[in-house]
């Protein structure tokens, strides 16, 4: 797992500002501690920070090929490297080191744009042409990792994070309304959009090449599969197939130089990846989850997670969660998130207790929303018998996961702000997104939602800005594309029954873990956010003040004013709405004065521990510079 920056210059004879791009890498650094390293060739510059997961020793990057004309930047993994670098020495390709990095190298040296198809794995890369002056992006099939781009009038720039293309000084950090609005409605920025108005995420399954020229062509790689009406098939043969994935899955993202664990909750989909993370790495399996205490004891799970760790056989490793600052903590996560977002703090305790044990650990990202988990897919199925004003599935769907609606924005936004959002409903955007697939199959249009919303826009966002807060890789066996495939040709009655939600998947596991796994109620990964508002309640008056709302120009103040007041009202708790939409304001607020205000820092507040290594130039002839050379700063 790594950090990736670049810049391509699109006037002629220009190059790239050598600072600029060391300023782009460093705010990486928590990616990738290990190493870091420059590479320039004309009108592009590459900088790049490591984490070492494959051949510890080489696989350095920026990557070159030996004759110097090709270029690879590289974030995430190759799970099928080794068989790919089996066809590849078929083809006559020749290897200098054992790195999946060198693979996809030398892939798209032979596969060009056609590569990302043949990979299984997580990831978003650079690859750079010389003799065609030609750049190559593309990122992993389901979003796992991420890449912003931003296309200026004289410059591409792109980076793993947001916060590193802020960091150029000529990027312009312009507030864009449509973002701000589907925002404070899906409290994370919906793709393709960013917060800010001048850059984009690229979209999952897409590799985008762009020239010396600015000439930019985009191609969708491959789609999850909806089809009309899904073939007979048996449940038994599923759940057999099904068992056969997840454990092929994880043969795969068990490979690894440095130690393995997994995040577990005691929930269906952690538990199954534990179970099968034990059958391929054996006595090594390492499991970890967090505990809550006091009055944020009902969002505890600790004790059912112990028990399904016993029954698998991990070492566990339990981190009960005590008094900490919490202003500190949610300045800090601003930061890494780089633009707003009001969820999946948990992830960033849980990585906290792993990263002291693990470099690598794996999630259960993906089982409900392949298999139809959450309740809102019961909602759906009869909107208007649930509570629900319309018969549409698709927008009952969306509006369980709506934390503003379109009239909470008109009543909360000024009039300035709402009148740039009005024309975009939020729930219209997400939906439209779905508009092409068949409009029979209703259950796989509302799973493909879920994997193209709610897990890339929030899921996935989350886990990889807070795994590499604290330099920790996270893999996602459960959305291995065959799995995703499966799930998706699986007949409705195999995800939802008569209530029950994830019928295969559970089918598939019921006899490998503890009863309880299946019986007691679903629980989210969440925060207790009413509790935490109430302890820094003098803090969040001072941050959403009055004058404060004013100088932003996007809120109205009676509307903030009547959150602050529900949530802080001493009668009682605050519905978990309102303590919702103040919590989503309060990130909101935390993340502008660090990005919007001001130029971003390279470093969190509250530092970070020194990186191994600073950067260093790799030269266009590929041989590093001396190992006495001089960081290019201090």
């Amino acid at each position: 797992m790594c950090g990736i920056a670049g810049i391509l210059e699109l006037r002629p004879g220009a190059v790239p500002d050598r600072d600029a791009l060391a300023r782009m890498t460093d705010f990486l650094t928590h990616r990738g501690p290990d190493s870091g390293a420059l590479h320039f060739d004309g009108p592009l510059g590459l900088g790049h920070r490591r984490l070492s997961i494959i051949d510890l020793a080489h696989g350095t990057q920026p990557m070159l090929d030996p004759t110097g004309r090709y270029a690879l930047c590289f974030n995430g993994e190759i799970y099928n490297y080794l068989e790919l670098r089996q066809e590849l020495e078929g083809l006559g390709c020749r290897f200098r080191t054992d790195s999946d990095t060198e693979v996809l190298l030398e892939a798209c040296r032979v596969w060009g744009t056609a590569a990302p198809e043949r990979l299984n794995g997580m990831f978003a890369f650079a690859f750079w042409d010389r003799q065609e002056r030609r750049l190559m992006l593309a990122r992993d099939q389901l979003g796992i990792k991420p890449l912003i781009y931003a296309q200026l009038p004289d410059r591409l720039l792109f980076a793993s994070e947001l916060g590193s293309v802020a960091c150029h000084p000529e990027f312009p950090r312009e507030l864009d309304p449509r973002a701000t609005g589907h925002y404070f409605t899906w409290r994370t920025v919906p793709n393709p959009l960013t917060i800010f108005r001048h850059a984009r995420q690229l979209p999952p399954a897409t590799v985008m090449t762009i020239d010396a020229e600015g000439r930019t062509t985009t191609r969708e790689y491959w789609r999850i599969p909806v089809v009309e009406r899904h073939p007979r098939v048996r449940g038994a043969e599923l759940e057999e197939e099904l068992r056969g994935l997840l454990a092929d899955a994880m043969r795969l993202q068990v490979r690894s130089d440095v130690p393995v664990g997994a995040f577990l909750s005691g929930g269906v989909d952690s538990s199954a990846v534990t179970y099968w993370m034990k059958q391929a790495v054996g006595d090594r399996a390492v499991t970890f989850t967090i505990g809550f205490g006091g009055e944020e004891q009902d969002f505890d799970e600790s004790h059912w997670a112990e028990d399904v760790a016993r029954h698998v056989g991990t070492t566990h490793h339990t981190h009960r969660l005590r008094e900490y600052d919490i202003v500190d903590l949610l300045e800090r996560i601003a930061w890494h998130y780089s633009q707003p977002c009001g969820t999946g703090i948990p992830n960033y305790f849980v990585s906290q207790v792993a990263r002291e044990h693990v470099t690598v650990a794996l999630a259960g990202v993906g089982g409900d929303e392949c298999f139809a988990g959450y309740g809102r897919f019961q909602v759906a199925r009869n909107p208007r018998a649930l509570g629900q004003d319309t018969d549409d599935p698709v927008r009952a769907f969306l509006r369980s996961l709506c934390s503003f609606t379109e009239s909470d924005k008109q009543r909360f936004f000024t009039p300035e702000l709402f009148a740039e959002v009005r024309d975009e409903p939020s729930i219209e955007f997400i939906a439209a997104q779905a508009a092409h697939l068949p409009a029979g199959n209703v259950m796989d249009r509302l799973c493909w939602l879920d994997l193209r919303h709610f897990m890339l826009n929030d899921l996935l966002f989350n886990l990889d800005r807070m795994s590499m807060a604290h330099s920790l890789e996270v893999r996602v066996p459960l959305i291995d594309t065959r799995i995703v495939e499966l799930a998706m040709r699986t007949p409705p009655h195999l995800k939802l029954l008569h209530g029950e939600h994830k019928v295969l998947l559970k089918r598939a596991m019921y006899r490998l873990l503890p009863k309880h796994v299946f019986l007691r109620a679903k629980r989210g990964f969440s925060l207790p956010k009413q509790v935490w508002l109430k302890r820094i309640e003098g803090t969040v008056r001072e941050l959403i003040s009055e004058r404060t709302i004013s100088d932003r120009g996007l809120f109205r103040w009676p509307e903030v004013s009547g959150y602050l007041d529900r949530v802080f009202d001493a009668d009682g708790r605050a519905s978990w709405r309102d303590a919702n939409n103040l919590w989503n304001l309060l990130s909101f607020e935390l993340w502008a004065r660090q990005f919007l205000d001001q130029p971003p820092s390279t470093t969190p507040p509250g530092g970070r521990p020194e990186p191994s290594t600073g950067l260093i130039e790799i030269a266009p002839d590929h041989a590093r510079l001396p190992s006495d050379h001089q960081s290019l700063h201090a």
